[in-house]
């Protein structure tokens, strides 16, 4: 069941304030090895360039005269791992959400009805304008179309057939203990 939760609040400013709450996700685990020379700090990162964080990290060979121990010469921070008097060639873990793919949708909005559509199976992390349709204004990312989450939109008269990737969603466990909290600030009246 997915306990995704969202409110809005409008202020008087024209701000919409739209809280979302996740838990953990049901991700897989990827490990790579890596080696460190003594004195080492480096930043990871996944295929697409964006940083990762570290949930695990161990000592498969150990290249110095020194032991390497965890926390002690070596260890890791969010995307950090790092090594002082400490030599070795390391597994490197952390999670990765699962893709359930892109798929084409049609958003349609008029000059004062904006459209929406939700995917409640999962997080949109890219969404591609592929064709304008017939009747539409020109539609632009951040102002007459975007994303916030599992949420598409389009508005001020765009009609356009968007590209829509999706990563499998959080699931959030009941009471919420370990929340995340997003402000979106927009013209949106969504």
């Amino acid at each position: 069941m997915h306990l995704t939760s969202r409110v809005c609040f409008w202020f008087c400013l024209g701000i919409t304030a739209v809280v979302v709450t996740h838990g953990h996700p049901p991700t897989r685990k990827v490990c790579f090895t890596k080696i460190l020379n003594s004195h080492s700090k480096v930043s990871i990162k996944n295929k697409y360039d964006d940083q990762v964080n570290v949930t695990e990290v161990s000592v498969l060979q150990t290249y110095s005269k020194q032991k390497c121990i965890l926390n002690w010469n070596y260890g890791f921070y969010g995307s950090h791992v790092y090594t002082k008097d400490c030599k070795a060639k390391l597994k490197v873990c952390y999670r990765k959400l699962i893709d359930l793919g892109c798929r084409v949708v049609t958003l349609s909005s008029t000059s004062h009805e904006p459209n929406k559509i939700v995917f409640k199976k999962g997080k949109i992390y890219k969404m591609e304008l592929l064709r304008h349709l017939k009747d539409s204004k020109i539609c632009k990312r951040g102002f007459s179309f975007g994303y916030l989450r599992n949420s598409a939109w389009s508005m001020k008269g765009c009609k356009a057939q968007f590209k829509v990737c999706i990563k499998k969603n959080f699931v959030s466990p009941k009471g919420c203990l370990d929340c995340e909290y997003f402000i979106w600030r927009t013209r949106a009246p969504f």
